[in-house]
């Protein structure tokens, strides 16, 4: 799996409304606390690409869901681009290019 600038906590887009929908879909809120084994194996058999630039506004939140991946053992490389790189289309083109 490849992320690229991932913002991962949507939360605020959803002018408070939260429910388990939410919930499910937001991977910084269910990760932390999902436990359940059958689960944990199939993500850990993938592998996950977490890239950033040092300009991005989602550096944070990319650094926050790297840690909650090792937190669970799950095998996650987290590459942050320097360069200038920041959160737009030209720089994912590249990050593509690089990754495929």
């Amino acid at each position: 799996m490849l992320s690229m600038s991932g913002a991962f906590d949507t939360s605020s887009f959803l002018a408070g409304y939260y429910d388990d929908d939410c919930y499910f879909n937001i991977p910084m809120h269910y990760l932390p606390n999902m436990n359940d084994p059958w689960y944990l194996d199939h993500y850990k058999r993938n592998k996950y690409v977490l890239a950033t630039g040092v300009h991005d506004q989602c550096w944070n939140a990319n650094e926050r869901m790297a840690q909650i991946f090792r937190d669970k053992n799950i095998p996650v490389r987290l590459d942050v681009w320097g360069d200038n790189t920041g959160h737009d289309w030209p720089w994912w083109q590249r990050m593509l290019k690089t990754y495929a």
